[in-house]
């Protein structure tokens, strides 16, 4: 399918149609016409607060020279087209650690834990939603390996829950590139009783061979059972 925004058309990936999908199914599909849909329905003020409550845009407090800094568009006025970039990742920057703590919120029934180095550190967290929602989230994202973009790591022995991220990749001086991109992968894990957060970030794949389920995903799933088999995972 596609949608018009603003006087752009946006299909989904590869051209596909998806028909009429539940917000679920939209998660585990990845579809940017579904997130689209969902974006342009909220304000402005609306999308940048539910992304800063997710930490986006939101400094890390770690003393860890070479982090990348945080970028989140906030202008007074967004179009269509901005709100439907934000929704499916564009117009903001964060790094995995960044991405890693909002993921926390759906591994923990809401809540955000922030990143720390060492284990002595105090552990600190915030609530981002209400553990229904996160719940439904969490479920969305292990629809995304039984059925979704990442079905192809669904016979993982580790029960992984995530979401793929496949965007053009963004050059100073040069804004969005096409021929390259950054593909990923953020999981959660296991399902049942989550312990574990992991991004995997590919900078630069093959043109021919990029999308995130494709190739982060699968990594994700080999680093996950090598961590059940050295007894990290019960």
């Amino acid at each position: 399918g596609y949608i018009n925004l603003s006087g752009f058309k946006r299909s989904e990936a590869g051209g596909k149609n998806y028909g009429v999908l539940s917000p679920s199914e939209i998660i585990s599909n990845s579809s940017q016409v579904g997130i689209a849909k969902i974006s342009i329905m909220l304000s402005g003020d609306q999308i940048n607060a539910n992304l800063r409550s997710f930490g986006i845009g939101k400094e890390l407090d770690l003393n860890w020279d070479g982090i990348d800094s945080s970028f989140l568009y906030d202008s007074s006025i967004l179009y269509d087209i901005d709100k439907a970039s934000l929704g499916y990742g564009y117009l903001l920057r964060a790094n995995i650690v960044q991405i890693a703590r909002a993921y926390s919120a759906f591994a923990n029934q809401g809540e955000i834990v922030e990143p720390r180095i060492t284990i002595n550190q105090p552990v600190r967290k915030l609530k981002a939603i209400d553990s229904r929602t996160a719940n439904y989230i969490l479920a969305s994202l292990r629809s995304t390996v039984v059925e979704g973009t990442a079905e192809n790591i669904s016979d993982s022995t580790v029960s992984i829950a995530g979401k793929t991220g496949t965007t053009e990749k963004y050059i100073v001086g040069n804004g969005y590139t096409p021929g390259k991109y950054i593909s990923s992968f953020a999981s959660i894990f296991p399902y049942e009783s989550p312990k574990y957060i992991m991004v995997v970030s590919i900078d630069e794949p093959d043109p021919n061979n990029y999308f995130g389920g494709d190739i982060s995903a699968p990594i994700v799933a080999n680093l996950a059972e090598h961590m059940l088999i050295n007894g990290y995972i019960e």
